[in-house]
This record gives C-alpha cells, structure tokens and sequence, in this order.
C-alpha cells in the first residue's frame, strides 16, 4: 500500500507532505452462493499485517447475471488499516456501498 498525505497550514505558502509506502501479507476467504439463475451472493474478507500493525478487509456483494459473462453488482464495502511506524500515523475505516459491472473471463 502507498499513502501520501498532504495538510494545508494556515499560514499563507506552508504546508506539510508526507508519504509511506509498505508491503503486508495477507490471507483470505471467499464464498459464493447461487440464489437463482440469474441472482448469487458473494462476500469476503481478509487479514493482513507486516508492514502496517493490522489492516483487515470485509465485504458483502449481490449480482445479478445479465448475460452469461456480464453482471451488475452492489454491495457494501468496509477496509481498515492501521499504520503507525517513525512518527507517521494512519489509522482509518474506509467503508460504504459499492456499485459495479463485471466482465467474466
């Protein structure tokens, strides 16, 4: 993961930037179940650590198939990560609905 943060003073012409980048091991599980012939349910989750102290992952996903390779999907998306090495501090929840349309391969 690569973050760079930038803050704005209120001094005019001063302002602060800083930025991480770092690596973290992860693993994982996914499941998906057909409801219909054309609706499934899909959600998955992962834990990671190494670079950051922990960051964890959790998400739930609907579909509906248009054509056999296509689909729309929503869902609801919730990311945690929690950095804090050398005086730089990134603690965050980044969470919400999702929207998309897939292309299968």
């Amino acid at each position: 993961m690569w973050l760079l943060l930038r803050r704005r003073s209120n001094l005019p012409g001063i302002g602060l930037q800083a930025s991480r980048g770092w690596t973290d091991g992860i693993v994982g599980v996914r499941a998906r179940r057909t409801l219909s012939r054309k609706w499934w349910a899909s959600a998955y989750g992962d834990l990671g650590a190494g670079g950051s102290d922990l960051t964890y992952e959790i998400v739930g996903n609907a579909g509906l198939d248009i054509r056999e390779r296509y689909a729309v999907v929503f869902g609801y998306r919730y990311l945690n990560v929690d950095y804090d090495k050398n005086g730089f501090l990134f603690d965050t929840a980044m969470k919400g609905p999702l929207f998309g349309f897939t292309i299968k391969f």
